[in-house]
């Protein structure tokens, strides 16, 4: 065989075809309509075998069967075969791409729509703020102007120190006007940094939920925002704390 030969026949091993189908497709392009005995002695398998071959040519688009006797069998020509051949291929693949994707899709665990509800003003901010404390369990992250706080969130800071709970607190502001606030909180084992900002609050609660506000600069008791159900964007914002609070100023007792 020569090396033009072997090389045809590894590209059509490339399309797809088995190493017995490129050799038959090749000797059948070679030599023109071959019977299934002479097909068999260039590509040194049984006639049965053959047969089978042909079968499987005929079906992906390279071979004809000729009624003839003995039954003979013929090329198509490879510009029209290889066409059709690839063609097809990319329907299948295509297709089964869409049944994998609709199957995986279904065996996916479902991911909870995001809710997002309202936040209208600087009480109902603390409020809800006060809500979510009492239940978190590992982790509350906080960025904020770092102003004084109601005493039932100083509470329920505190409660869910105790009970186990850790608290950062990233502040936008810090001065001689709010340094000794800063400090007490510190002496309430929460963590404190400073990262100059301004103009928004937001809240982390277990990397689940989150508080996300903008601030009235000429009155900060005016305050839009919306508190965000949804551990993928809650997850999102985590990141996004941490990727400030490692730039951020450790504030100390």
């Amino acid at each position: 065989m020569t090396n033009s030969s072997e090389d045809t026949i590894l590209q059509l091993i490339k399309l797809g075809l088995s190493q017995n189908e490129a050799k038959a497709y090749h000797a059948l392009l070679k030599h023109g309509s071959l019977t299934a005995t002479s097909i068999s002695r260039y590509i040194s398998v049984f006639p049965n075998a053959v047969y089978r071959l042909m079968g499987k040519l005929i079906k992906n688009g390279f071979v004809i069967k000729l009624e003839t006797n003995p039954q003979t069998f013929q090329a198509i020509p490879s510009f029209i075969a290889i066409e059709n051949y690839v063609n097809q291929r990319s329907r299948k693949l295509e297709e089964t791409k869409l049944k994998v994707t609709s199957i995986l899709a279904q065996d996916s665990p479902k991911t909870p729509p995001t809710k997002m509800e309202l936040i209208s003003s600087r009480k109902h901010m603390f409020e809800t703020h006060v809500k979510y404390m009492k239940k978190i369990k590992k982790e509350a992250l906080i960025i904020s102007i770092g102003e004084p706080i109601p005493d039932e969130i100083k509470l329920a800071h505190r409660d869910a120190i105790e009970r186990g709970a850790t608290i950062k607190l990233l502040v936008h502001k810090y001065n001689k006007s709010n340094e000794r606030l800063l400090k007490s909180w510190v002496a309430m084992k929460t963590e404190v940094r400073h990262l100059s900002s301004h103009g928004y609050h937001m809240m982390v609660y277990d990397g689940k939920t989150s508080i996300l506000v903008a601030n009235n600069p000429k009155n900060t008791a005016e305050r839009n925002g919306f508190i965000i159900s949804s551990p993928p964007l809650s997850k999102t914002l985590r990141e996004y704390f941490y990727s400030l609070w490692e730039r951020a100023l450790v504030i100390e007792k």
